[in-house]
């Protein structure tokens, strides 16, 4: 079994915006069945209502921890749910995350976020934070920690490297042993700046742990191979799987809910598919567009500010696409980018192999990114390991927990949004954009 510790949603649905444990169940077995992974389910930045919703399914989920639970007519034993990810409110790089919920780090604030995780008693906790917020603020850190069973993890965030530093060595023991989708939502993400988290590491004895988001869309700019072989001992591959994920795709069934917005799946031959939101606010060239082509434009992710939006994929797929990896391009890939060959060459020689040797390495060292480091990273209970997947079957040790046929796939297919009623919402947010 595998351990994806950054999923957003799946099946048509995001974890934000479920209203009950079937939902929640919808989402998470999906991934079970077709990720072959237990995931850690991600609620991102969101209205404290959205949140209090969120842990009162997750409490009703716990209860049913090895217990049977009746779907329509027929029991399932439910396996455990090993811990959560909340990922904001307190960051500074935003990305899709909605900006009207994003908090300050103060007394106020985070006494608020401990009130409203505190009834999960010690389920771990897996939150990200941007550390720029800590700095001069270690006592608000200390008590979110003492309240909660907390594992911090940075993410979302504008800080540098030399920061950072300066913030893990005032931290001491409490300093940070995660980062959150390294290289995305960061400074010095993907190479393309001599500052932030992503030097850090490369420039430090970091002795943490790090998701990667492994959909082949998220880390497309030569920074998969050196990251992989310089620190397979620290990556916790993750699929940031979006609403799309677990879906049956095409032309006519690509949008999406992803929290205040819609987004729009892409599929490109031969590469896994992408999930992505347009942002037209800022080009001032296009007012004079009608409605259809502005339309047009935010679906192809023409015109405008174009980002990732989560992924469409689970984790299979990422395993599969490791394993199928054109080693050749990577490598073409990895050389167009000084910093990233640098790396390159420095993992190769630390290692001790030559560039046929990666392939090999790769696949020897999916058990690690897959399974243990996660475990380790969140210190997550080791019972994980007695769970077996085997011929669309759950089981715990011997005993059967899950049948995945085809009547317990009707629960699976939850009904998502009517692309219809989904067009109609973007068009309403462009005319609102433009006061058409």
């Amino acid at each position: 079994m595998r351990i994806d510790i950054q999923v957003n949603g799946g099946g048509g649905l995001l974890f934000n915006k479920i209203t009950n444990l079937d939902d929640f169940l919808k989402i998470e077995l999906n991934h079970l069945k077709q990720g072959k992974a237990f995931i850690v389910p991600t609620f991102i930045t969101d209205s404290d209502t959205q949140l209090e919703n969120f842990i009162k399914i997750v409490k009703q989920r716990i209860l049913l921890n090895k217990k049977q639970y009746l779907i329509d007519d027929f029991k399932i034993i439910l396996p455990e749910l090993f811990a959560i990810h909340i990922e904001g409110p307190f960051i500074t790089n935003k990305g899709t995350h909605p900006a009207q919920y994003v908090k300050d780090f103060n007394e106020e604030n985070v006494a608020n976020i401990v009130e409203l995780l505190k009834p999960l008693n010690n389920l771990p906790i897996y939150f990200t934070i941007a550390p720029e917020l800590i700095i001069n603020k270690t006592h608000l850190l200390k008590k979110l920690k003492a309240s909660l069973n907390i594992k911090l993890s940075a993410g979302h965030t504008k800080i540098t490297k030399n920061d950072f530093t300066i913030l893990q060595n005032q931290l001491g023991d409490h300093r940070i042993k995660m980062i959150t989708h390294l290289h995305n939502a960061m400074l010095g993400g993907h190479f393309n700046s001599d500052d932030g988290i992503p030097d850090y590491i490369n420039e430090s004895d970091f002795d943490g742990y790090f998701g990667f988001i492994m959909d082949g869309q998220h880390t497309a700019k030569g920074e998969l191979l050196p990251t992989i072989l310089n620190y397979y001992n620290n990556i916790c591959a993750v699929s940031d799987s979006a609403s799309p994920a677990c879906c049956n795709i095409d032309s006519n069934n690509n949008l999406f809910e992803m929290g205040g917005s819609i987004g729009v799946v892409e599929q490109k031959p031969n590469e896994l598919p992408t999930f992505f939101w347009t942002d037209l606010s800022k080009n001032q060239n296009i007012n004079s567009i009608d409605l259809e082509e502005l339309y047009r434009l935010y679906i192809n992710g023409d015109g405008g500010y174009k980002t990732l939006a989560g992924s469409a994929v689970h984790l299979e797929q990422c395993c599969e696409f490791l394993k199928n990896l054109n080693i050749e391009k990577e490598i073409q890939k990895t050389k167009e980018n000084k910093k990233a060959k640098a790396l390159f060459e420095i993992g190769l020689n630390k290692l001790k192999i030559e560039e046929k040797d990666i392939k090999n390495f790769i696949i020897k060292n999916l058990d690690k990114m897959f399974i243990e480091n996660p475990i380790k990273a969140l210190n997550i209970n080791q019972d994980i390991k007695n769970y077996n997947f085997i011929d669309n079957k759950l089981f715990y040790k011997d005993q059967l927990f899950i049948c995945f046929d085809e009547k317990f796939d009707k629960f699976l297919k939850s009904n998502f949004e009517d692309q219809n009623l989904l067009k109609e919402k973007i068009k309403e947010y462009l005319n609102s954009l433009y006061k058409r």
